[in-house]
């Protein structure tokens, strides 16, 4: 089985969370067929183990939901599929697949297209980009491309052979959204590609970053430009870190991710992009997640899950994993005075935290990121290929 990948983001050397699940998922992907990727020429000098042949295309001028407009994508995806001849071509955006889906009709090839879905990408713009204030007078237009995303979403689950969804709330909502068959949808977690932390020294790595071994270290990652994580970083500075401030002197909050600005200000450090996030979170002692829009599941919380960190969160933060409040996580439908009082009681008490970070990874190793449960979705996914391949050959014999 030939495996075509199309991603106009960073496969190799992932810095988000959408980059590093499309890299993980191409990993485990590799073992049961060859990988050829089509990708921006911005990463061609990236080293590649992961793909037998690589393809590119300009990507600086029509970007992301535009793409089908692309003259350069156009043509090198013909070109690669001319030459190539994929059993699968997988997308991991809406944007690019309708005019996948014209080109297989044109060169009557027979691939199965793959929409690979991060999250609901017309729910995601409406709630999540729509909603960004930083648009200001441009809002109109940004309404414009939602309704456009929306529309090309629509063509994209209609010509699909099969859609990847990160959580059975997402299933639901492409159910619900676009009224198709869920038979189509395969529930493939992000969890189960995520390679577990190994053990690090808690106080080495508080050292490491610079922090005093005797600190309290509230954590929280993710990409600044996206709205949601700015928006809880917004939140952590103005409402959660003050209230926390004033009743506790050995607690520091650490912000990390690409784009958010290094240095201290007002009791909270910001790290910017970091390497070695391993190290990043076993300086926590308790995850922070106000997260209030998005979709999907946020890969930060399997991060935190997976070394073992307890976690006070939203529901939004916690959507689309199963996590038992009070268990796993403690859980909140807004960023208000329970969740504050929650922080304070996990400050307070060291005997919880252990107990809700072992409650964590336990679910965690057992349900998402052990060897076995990553080859049962991943062989769920590939029967459902191989079946659905096997009916069209016969159809058209």
């Amino acid at each position: 089985m030939k495996i075509l990948i199309i991603f106009p983001r960073n496969i190799y050397n992932p810095k988000s969370g959408k980059e590093r699940r499309v890299n993980n998922l191409v990993r485990a992907l590799s073992a049961f067929g060859d990988i050829v990727t089509l990708e921006s020429d911005e990463y061609k000098d990236e080293p590649s183990l992961l793909s037998k042949r690589r393809y590119f295309f300009r990507y600086k001028f029509l970007r992301a939901f535009l793409i089908d407009f692309n003259p350069s994508y156009i043509f090198s995806l013909f070109r690669t599929l001319k030459r190539e001849q994929p059993t699968v071509v997988q997308l991991s955006y809406p944007w690019g697949i309708p005019i996948a889906a014209l080109l297989r009709k044109i060169l009557k090839l027979k691939f199965l297209l793959v929409y690979d879905a991060h999250d609901v990408e017309a729910q995601r713009c409406y709630e999540v980009v729509l909603k960004d204030p930083s648009h200001g007078i441009l809002k109109p237009l940004v309404f414009l491309r939602c309704l456009y995303e929306s529309i090309i979403e629509h063509i994209a689950v209609r010509v699909s052979d099969i859609i990847i969804a990160v959580s059975r709330e997402d299933k639901r909502r492409f159910c619900e959204r676009y009224y198709i068959n869920s038979n189509i949808i395969v529930v493939v977690p992000i969890g189960s590609f995520m390679i577990s932390s190994i053990n690090h020294k808690k106080i080495e790595s508080k050292l490491k970053l610079g922090l005093d071994k005797e600190t309290i270290v509230l954590l929280f990652h993710g990409v600044f430009t996206y709205y949601p994580n700015r928006e809880a970083v917004e939140l952590i500075k103005k409402y959660i870190n003050p209230k926390i401030r004033k009743k506790y002197k050995n607690v520091m909050f650490v912000i990390a991710g690409k784009g958010t600005p290094k240095g201290r200000e007002k009791e909270l450090v910001f790290l910017g992009f970091i390497e070695d996030l391993t190290t990043f979170l076993a300086s926590g002692d308790i995850a922070v997640v106000p997260i209030l829009k998005g979709g999907g599941s946020r890969v930060k919380i399997f991060d935190y899950m997976s070394v073992g960190l307890p976690i006070v969160s939203t529901k939004k933060g916690a959507e689309g994993i199963e996590l038992i409040n009070g268990k796993h996580a403690l859980i909140f439908d807004d960023v208000n005075e329970e969740f504050i009082k929650a922080i304070d009681h996990l400050i307070e008490n060291p005997k919880l935290r252990r107990k809700l970070g072992y409650n964590a990874q336990k679910l965690v190793k057992s349900k998402y990121i052990n060897t076995m449960t990553t080859y049962i979705y991943i062989n769920k996914y590939v029967n459902k290929l191989k079946t659905i391949i096997t009916k069209k050959f016969q159809i058209e014999k």
